[in-house]
């Protein structure tokens, strides 16, 4: 078996540098200058919707052309796709929001701190925040705490280290031996490690990086995820493990279809899990580059099991740990579905390039 090669530096410094060339720069802040002229009367309201979609599709898609054109490995690919959508999500927010703002003031409504908040202070202060649903104000803390927020980035730093040590010591070796393994053997060999994986990534995110970017933007709202590892069905797990997620899905997905297209409460529903689902897969897809819907098919499932649910809902140490249960198979299925075709390609191919794994 080839050896592996994790090279952390060439392709995270390509990643960390996509953030600032001018054309993803230009699409985030293209969201406010749109606005701007919608405020002045510049452009109608079917072009601002016609040319703020097509701004959020080309920040997407020149991200992902620049994941897929310079091969980048995995992590630095997933971290710029990850980006990408949030600023995507950003945007959209900002548009919608302050284009409901612009419409009810011109019908004579009253709109509490609209159209002073059109400014470009504001914007960039929103882009920096850790929230994803536009609001002209937010509430604002006590102040900058130097000993906190180095407490917060040296916890950062370290489960970085210990989730690349445990990345490279176990779980890759693991899943590069996963086509000679049984499914079963592969699967036990993987819960562990995966669920120790998930736990790090979520505190990094949530615990970690969302603290941070509150701090320095002096963020008082820190209800960044609510008590996940108590829930009872997926339903209840989707609202509670990624709440600025979940309250943009809420307003400009679920409540958006509703209310502009008018469609019912199943349909507006399925089209945010829909929505969310194919998100997620496309971000896997550029990172392994290839197309298999395993985690669309797999996010599928929990349709099923949150019906499942409502039956023993009111047996709630059953259904948690039913939950922690499907929640501890899950990503181990999902890692051996990519990995194992990963690993299949670049390592137990006669055909393959001889291009080793690269993950970092």
């Amino acid at each position: 078996m080839r050896s592996i090669s994790l090279w952390l530096p060439s392709g995270a410094s390509n990643a960390w540098s996509l953030g600032s060339r001018k054309p993803l720069s230009s699409c985030f802040c293209r969201a406010y200058h749109l606005h701007l002229l919608y405020l002045r009367g510049r452009i109608s309201r079917r072009a601002l919707l016609f040319l703020q979609h097509l701004t959020q599709s080309a920040a997407i898609g020149y991200a992902v052309c620049s994941c897929l054109y310079n091969a980048w490995p995995i992590i630095p690919a997933a971290f710029v796709q990850m980006i990408a959508v949030v600023q995507f999500m950003k945007m959209h927010s900002y548009s919608s929001t302050n284009m409901n703002f612009c419409d009810d003031m011109r019908q004579g409504k009253q709109t509490l701190g609209y159209p002073e908040n059109v400014t470009l202070r504001n914007f960039c202060d929103y882009l920096f925040c850790p929230v994803l649903v536009y609001e002209p104000m937010y509430r604002r803390g006590g102040g900058f705490r130097p000993t906190y927020f180095v407490f917060k980035l040296f916890s950062m730093v370290g489960a970085m280290v210990v989730m690349y040590l445990a990345c490279t010591s176990y779980l890759i070796p693991t899943m590069m031996r996963s086509p000679s393994m049984s499914i079963t053997e592969a699967i036990f060999s993987l819960v562990f490690p995966f669920l120790f994986l998930d736990i790090l990534i979520f505190y990094i995110l949530f615990e970690c990086i969302c603290n941070l970017a509150a701090e320095i933007t002096n963020f008082a709202n820190r209800n960044f995820y609510d008590d996940w590892w108590n829930s009872t069905n997926w339903d209840e797990y989707s609202r509670k493990w990624n709440k600025p997620v979940h309250r943009f899905l809420l307003r400009h997905v679920y409540m958006e279809t509703q209310q502009r297209y008018k469609w019912s409460h199943q349909t507006a529903a399925f089209a945010t899990f829909l929505f969310s689902a194919l998100l997620h897969e496309m971000i896997l897809a550029v990172c392994f580059r290839f197309v298999r819907l395993y985690l669309f098919g797999l996010m599928l499932l929990q349709l099923p099991l949150i019906a499942l649910g409502r039956f023993y809902r009111h047996k709630k140490m059953v259904a948690n740990a039913i939950f922690w249960a499907c929640l501890m198979l899950g990503p181990p299925l999902l890692g051996l579905a990519y990995g194992r075709e990963w690993a299949q390609i670049h390592f137990y191919n006669a055909h393959a390039d001889h291009q080793p794994l690269r993950l970092f």
